[in-house]
């Protein structure tokens, strides 16, 4: 996801055009299919690019944050545990909630409603549910109309999921924490909003305890 990054700020890869093939990244960045095609859904889900069906991936045009692959991510990549990354997330993502359920407009709830029909008929097939939950997340940060939280928000994304790529979610339990915080926001229960963000994160760090519990 990093190097992607690297090649748009590098200006090598540009807003609007197409990004080289998966053969072509998979050579380049000497990595596997799988791997390669994580990373690029992932940054599908983060904005920084676009998928267009039967033509490939293309950078996305709608000015996406950089900081996944500098500033922050070199804190990241440093000193900080998991644990304070995921808390400093929670504290940021209380706030992006509690600013977008006051600034919230009719748009951005007619977006909400959108991104949830999608993510339970992804949930009724076999397809991921991560590009569709990750966007639950991100709709709501945009309703708050702040970059600089929003920004921040996004930079937490890849370590996160870097950290728990080996974790298996159960389907029923990922749908139904995402959809308890869309009802909350369609409902502007800033209340309720919260508890299912500390739901969200109690959750996630139970996975965390036991999967390294579980290594020793």
């Amino acid at each position: 996801m990093e190097r992607v990054v690297e090649l748009i700020e590098a200006g090598i890869l540009k807003p609007g055009r197409k990004i080289p093939s998966e053969k072509q990244l998979m050579t380049a960045f000497r990595v596997g299919r799988s791997t390669l095609r994580e990373a690029l859904r992932s940054l599908v889900a983060l904005r920084v690019l676009e998928c267009h069906q039967g033509k490939g991936y293309f950078v996305s045009t709608l000015g996406p944050s950089m900081t996944v692959a500098s500033g922050f991510g070199r804190i990241f990549s440093g000193s900080a545990s998991l644990p304070e990354i995921m808390e400093a997330r929670e504290r940021i993502e209380i706030a992006l909630v509690q600013l977008a359920v006051a600034r919230a407009t009719r748009e951005d709830l007619a977006e909400l409603r959108g991104i949830a029909a999608e993510l339970r008929q992804a949930a009724s097939g076999e397809g991921e549910l991560l590009p569709y939950t990750m966007r639950v997340h991100l709709s709501i940060g945009r309703a708050a109309r702040n970059r600089v939280l929003l920004h921040l928000f996004r930079s937490f994304i890849p370590w996160i999921m870097a950290e728990f790529e080996l974790v298996s979610v159960p389907r029923n339990v990922d749908l139904e924490m995402h959809l308890r915080l869309v009802d909350a926001f369609l409902r502007r229960d800033e209340r309720a909003c919260l508890k299912a963000v500390e739901q969200h994160q109690q959750f996630w760090t139970r996975q965390y305890q036991e999967r390294f519990h579980g290594e020793g």
